[in-house]
């Protein structure tokens, strides 16, 4: 099974479901940025939830987008790609890493948006329109992440250095 940046085409969602601690040892990478989205979405509704009344659901969108973004480099940057060195929490390179994560979320995010427009026009149910969208963007996001916001600084088996 040939593997690049944690994924490997022979790997699927019921494989996952089936048997995840295989899974996981697997396809660790692109297994642990999945939870991480997760997490993500979790903080997401989380913020949208409590600032909807207080400040609209608009702006409260835009809030809690952000603190997911947030939230989910937090974690892909000590837990999926283990960039060590957490001494230094505001160093060049987490810097450079956070506004590269940033751009590629928000690419993912037009994807996104781009996906669903399309489908459901053509009178694909809102779900399959949503899920076709998500699948698609985390595809970008994932390789984004893995081959540029973190490539120069993740090599395959190390931690990223700071």
């Amino acid at each position: 099974m040939h593997k690049k940046n944690g994924f490997s085409a022979e790997m699927s969602a019921f494989d996952i479901i089936r048997n995840p601690g295989v899974a996981l040892r697997q396809h660790s990478r692109v297994v642990k940025f999945a939870m991480v989205g997760v997490s993500g979405v979790a903080v997401n509704l989380l913020v949208l939830t409590l600032l909807k009344a207080a400040i609209g659901a608009l702006a409260a969108n835009v809030v809690a987008q952000e603190l997911a973004i947030i939230n989910n480099f937090t974690w892909n940057d000590r837990f999926t790609f283990r960039t060590g060195n957490y001494g230094k929490f505001l160093s060049f390179a987490r810097l450079t890493r956070f506004v590269k994560y940033n751009l590629v979320s928000l690419g993912s995010f037009a994807v996104n948006e781009i996906v669903f427009y399309i489908a459901y026009s053509h009178r694909i149910y809102y779900i399959d329109s949503s899920l076709l969208a998500i699948a698609t963007a985390f595809v970008i996001n994932y390789f984004g992440s893995s081959r540029w916001a973190w490539a120069r600084t993740f090599a395959p088996g190390q931690p990223a250095k700071d």
